[in-house]
């Protein structure tokens, strides 16, 4: 994880789901979010299930006020969070080694 980061260009980050903790040294977080923003998205419109559009606003604020919150955070606090997924999928797969030697 690098240096807390404040300022204009983290606002900017902040608006695109997931890029904001990108920005801010949080690769799972980042990473996840825009997964299951973009991954939304994707199954709507693939899918022509238009139900799944009323998530996006919802996981948009949450990126949005998370990025925020950890740019408010004391640096000690800052520094104690773990970087890990949004949604975890270590409870999806039952073994995970064998899982990843398989389909590496």
């Amino acid at each position: 994880m690098t240096k807390q980061k404040k300022g204009f260009l983290l606002f900017v980050a902040s608006l695109i789901p997931g890029a904001g903790e990108l920005y801010m040294g949080f690769r799972k977080m980042g990473l996840s979010i825009m997964a299951l923003f973009w991954g939304c998205i994707a199954m709507a419109s693939f899918f022509s299930l238009d139900a799944i559009i009323f998530l996006l606003p919802i996981i948009w604020f949450y990126s949005f006020f998370n990025t925020h919150n950890l740019k408010s955070l004391s640096e000690e606090d800052f520094h104690s969070i773990e970087d890990k997924l949004i949604l975890p999928v270590d409870g999806f797969v039952k073994n995970k080694e064998q899982f990843i030697k398989r389909y590496r």
